[in-house]
């Protein structure tokens, strides 16, 4: 079989069971039970037991555990105090409850990260236009995409218009891409795939119809996931360096012990005598107050950290971040935010007229709410002119749009067509090369000129 990229809309519909009116809802509680919830599934989480019982988890902190048990057992049976076994005994268990708790906390913060994607999503079920919880979703729902939805699931295109989706979570490309409901005749890549949208991008203008092709971890997000879920367990410099560092004291301490002992025979010593010895020897040997120093520095990275918006799961991670020599990243929200803004413009007329606010915001697809929706470089012009002119929304719903060309990229250019009183006007904007390709006369100081050679080189240099 193609893939659903490669297929005509009518073909994806009827291989999917489904239908332009979608699907009724006892189908889809079949289909919910069959192929599970829409959701990506995380590894089974460590019980409060397991994750506190594996701070103890290390070669040094199990020979401190046994040598403050030896030391207790001796010193009741030589009736001494039992301070150094239990003051060995509390440090052990003061470094591990300080690494549950820095854990526990990291834990919680990234749950609460978890709730922030999109809770609900619209579908048309039997006809019926109506908002469902994103896990309820199942293949084969007709999904009804709007600019700043959230995509729930990986669908095909069936309708669109002016769609353009913000991949930049699965692909990387800062920009949002057009999308269409034309199939494909070639093999595709992920980010080819224009007539396809995935589970966790984002709306950024326009609007589509789509139908699911997969849910929960069948999508390109789910399998991602997998994938992480999957890896090898690798430990960090600091915990391999311990390790060594244990492994050498174990040797050493076990080598010396052996070696006294030998020699407290020779010497006719009592084999309690030889015990004290051996433990006590374990007990000066071993750094105890290592591990807890470990963690109190760790803690300290941790929540240094937390004071500049980074969550660290594991303490070990803060070592081996501040060992890092090279980080390479994707800059678009991660060095960078994404964001545009206009920092210099040139008009001939020295300032904005009627007719060129006009063209500014008629052929502009931003929508404002409690953030402003659309393509970043729309956003800029329409903060620019927010900040500049009062009252925009009402002259943009004035001047009632009749048509569109939407940007692509051939013709490097959006047209929009309105009506402005009894006169239909286009309006254009796009890069500088592809409209004063398609320019004869410029605009200034009120007055149509000529374009001429000298005026087009002039625009280039400013």
């Amino acid at each position: 079989m193609k893939e659903y990229y490669n297929q005509k809309t009518s073909e994806v519909i009827v291989h999917l069971n489904s239908n332009l009116n979608g699907l009724e809802e006892q189908e889809c509680q079949k289909r919910l039970l069959k192929d599970g919830y829409n959701q990506i599934k995380t590894e089974k989480k460590e019980s409060n037991l397991k994750k506190f019982l594996n701070q103890f988890n290390n070669i040094m902190i199990i020979i401190l555990i046994f040598s403050a048990i030896f030391s207790i057992a001796v010193s009741l049976y030589e009736h001494e105090s039992l301070m150094e076994g239990f003051v060995i005994l509390g440090i052990v268990f003061l470094n591990a409850i300080m690494g549950y708790i820095q854990e526990k906390k990291a834990d919680a913060s990234i749950e609460e990260l978890t709730k922030l994607s999109s809770p609900t999503a619209k579908v048309r079920r039997n006809g019926v236009i109506q908002t469902i919880k994103t896990e309820h979703i199942v293949k084969g729902d007709i999904l009804i995409l709007e600019a700043g939805d959230f995509v729930p699931a990986d669908s095909r295109i069936i309708k669109s218009h002016s769609l353009r989706v913000d991949e930049a979570a699965l692909t990387g490309e800062s920009i949002p891409v057009d999308k269409t409901e034309r199939p494909l005749k070639k093999k595709c890549s992920l980010a080819e795939q224009s007539n396809m949208v995935f589970s966790g991008t984002n709306v950024a203008y326009g609007r589509a119809e789509a139908v699911v092709t997969a849910t929960g971890m069948d999508t390109e997000f789910g399998k991602i996931a997998q994938n992480l879920q999957t890896q090898e367990k690798v430990l960090t410099p600091l915990q391999i360096k311990i390790q060594e560092i244990s492994k050498v004291l174990s040797i050493v301490i076990a080598f010396i012990i052996f070696i006294i002992a030998i020699i407290s025979i020779i010497k006719g010593k009592e084999i309690i005598d030889i015990v004290l010895l051996s433990v006590s020897l374990a007990v000066a040997a071993i750094p105890e107050g290592m591990p807890t120093v470990i963690t109190v520095v760790l803690s300290l990275g941790m929540k240094i950290m937390a004071t500049k918006n980074a969550i660290i799961r594991k303490m070990s991670s803060v070592e081996t971040l501040g060992s890092t020599d090279i980080i390479c990243t994707d800059k678009t929200g991660t060095i960078t935010q994404n964001k545009m803004e206009i920092k210099k413009e040139y008009f001939p007329s020295n300032k904005i007229d009627d007719l060129m606010l006009k063209s500014f915001l008629l052929p502009n697809d931003v929508t404002k709410g409690n953030t402003y929706l659309g393509d970043e470089t729309e956003i800029a012009i329409y903060k620019y002119l927010e900040n500049n002119f009062d009252d925009i929304e009402r002259i943009k719903e004035k001047y009632i749009r009749i048509d569109e060309v939407p940007f692509d990229s051939n013709r490097k250019m959006m047209t929009t067509i309105n009506r402005i009183g009894n006169d239909i006007y286009a309006f254009s904007k796009g890069s500088l090369d592809s409209i004063l390709k398609n320019s004869s006369y410029y605009y200034e100081n009120g007055k149509e000129k000529k374009l001429t050679k000298q005026q087009v080189e002039m625009f280039y240099e400013k």
